[in-house]
């Protein structure tokens, strides 16, 4: 299971190729399982909202078949 300091790091990752518009290397292969993907999510709306922003809805994605066997997922 992936600590909590596993997941801010991750999560700041993603802030950082969010807010520097420069991709990123895959996350590592320890996130396989949905729980631990949203627990990262998580870290990133807990992060958002104590900035002041203000969430407005929710992106799904993954859900074709094609991209989840392209980036190594099966949920």
């Amino acid at each position: 299971m992936s600590t909590e300091q596993d997941i801010a790091r991750w999560a700041a990752r993603l802030r950082e190729a969010e807010s520097s518009g420069q991709p990123i290397a895959p996350l590592p292969d320890d996130i396989h399982d949905a729980d631990t993907t949203y627990r990262v999510q998580l870290a990133n709306v807990r992060h958002a909202t104590a900035q002041g922003r203000r969430i407005g809805g929710r992106k799904i994605g993954l859900t074709s078949r094609a991209m989840q066997r392209a980036v190594g997922i099966n949920e």
